[in-house]
């Protein structure tokens, strides 16, 4: 029988515990991002939804909450802007970025 695939040919990346620990730390990072990212939508359409059930009773609570709402969303741009560029430039300088990522 005839193997697929040489397993001579290729040799795995040397990993110790530290390595293994940051590549771990980094999934971790990545998932609360994501979490705090969606509860962070979570919170801007309940702010969105409670200025339009607002805005029939007073006017000026309903505007109120679009201008929070125009606040967090301009915070929530400018901190994705800023982890980004801390991100691709983080992880672009690594070999094993590809592995580091992988959720």
């Amino acid at each position: 029988m005839k193997l697929n695939y040489d397993f001579e040919s290729y040799q795995p990346p040397r990993m110790n515990e530290k390595n293994l620990m940051e590549t771990l730390h980094n999934r971790q990072l990545i998932k609360r991002t994501v979490l705090l990212v969606l509860a962070s939508l979570l919170i801007n359409i309940c702010m969105a939804l409670m200025a339009f059930v607002i805005a029939p009773y007073s006017m000026e609570a309903g505007i109120a909450c679009l201008v929070l709402l125009g606040l967090s969303l301009a915070g929530s741009g400018i901190i994705a802007v800023i982890f980004a560029r801390e991100w691709s430039t983080h992880y672009r300088s690594k070999p094993g970025s590809i592995i580091a990522l992988g959720l």
